[in-house]
């Protein structure tokens, strides 16, 4: 049997992800422009969703989508706290 975490199969969580993970890159894609900021919110939604409660999500798209918000908000919040210094600066 699958490994589960908190009564969720492991399977079905993978089946979820990639249902709704064209979704949840499109949010970030428009909340953020850089690929590698991009990659990290979906990387950060993702990963809440694997050590949430699946059992209580009504509705996985809606919670994907509201992560996704908040994870490219982390992103933007992190990005002002360490700004980037380019090398010849």
């Amino acid at each position: 049997m699958a490994a589960s975490h908190r009564g969720q199969p492991a399977d079905d969580a993978a089946r979820l992800i990639e249902k709704y993970f064209a979704t949840v890159r499109r949010v970030c894609g428009a909340h953020l422009s850089r690929h590698h900021d991009i990659e990290d919110a979906i990387q950060e939604t993702f990963v809440q969703f694997l050590l949430a409660d699946r059992s209580r999500i009504v509705n996985p798209e809606a919670w994907l989508v509201t992560v996704a918000a908040r994870a490219c908000g982390h992103v933007h919040r992190r990005r002002y706290a360490h700004p980037e210094v380019g090398l010849f600066e």
